[in-house]
């Protein structure tokens, strides 16, 4: 009966060591694809930072150009407002009011 015992014990001990075995090399690949995500995880983050890197040179040059808008409405504006008094100007020598 011992022997029979020693022989079940024996099997399970190889079937034991056999699932162990199996289960070292999926935590091994398990490691070998988080290392594969974590590389791929710092390409994106790098991509993302250019990314952001140039959207902000994008907003500084349409800043830029919206400044460049507003100064050249002002200016329109100016030369509108001297248009009208010269134009006022003729109006009145016209009717002789000056």
């Amino acid at each position: 009966m011992s022997d029979l015992v020693e022989d079940g014990v024996e099997e399970r001990l190889i079937k034991v060591e056999a699932d162990v075995a199996h289960i070292r090399v999926a935590v091994g690949e398990l490691k070998s694809e988080i290392k594969d995500v974590r590389g791929e995880i710092k390409e994106v983050r790098g991509e993302i930072q250019a990314l952001r890197t140039e959207v902000r040179n994008e907003l500084t040059s349409l800043r830029d150009v919206i400044a460049t808008i507003r100064v050249d409405m002002v200016m329109t504006r100016v030369w509108m407002l001297c248009t009208s008094a010269a134009l006022l100007g003729v109006v009145a020598r016209g009717f002789h009011w000056i």
